[in-house]
């Protein structure tokens, strides 16, 4: 399993998380990279939230992503065989690049919160 992201935000970072979801820039970015690491077969993680939370729009377009707690993405398969070979660093690289436009993402919303 190899892994990126923010597993659980804290309060602070909760806040600016849904603000950006809901901002019309950052929500579409977000939205985009959510959807290309689906089709790429990554697992998302850490919706906990059983509705949306109170003060945002259940119609909003994005509202799913309101219940979530933190944001990240995985790649679980079996052991591949570049596990026991040099070609390991090559393989982490790839997935871990499908995840940098995620990680990007996160820090921008971080920055725009002042964060």
């Amino acid at each position: 399993m190899l892994g990126a992201g923010i597993h659980n935000f804290t309060k602070t970072l909760l806040k600016a998380f849904r603000e950006a979801v809901i901002d019309p820039e950052l929500g579409l970015a977000l939205s985009d990279h959510v959807t290309q690491a689906i089709r790429r077969g990554y697992a998302i993680g850490q919706k906990i939230y059983k509705r949306v939370p109170q003060g945002y729009s259940l119609d909003h377009p994005l509202a799913d992503l309101l219940r979530y707690s933190g944001l990240t993405f995985a790649m679980e398969e079996a052991i591949p065989p570049a596990l026991f070979s040099a070609g390991l660093a090559d393989q982490c690289f790839e997935i871990y690049q499908d995840m940098v436009p995620v990680v990007t993402w996160l820090q921008s919303m971080k920055a725009k919160a002042g964060l």
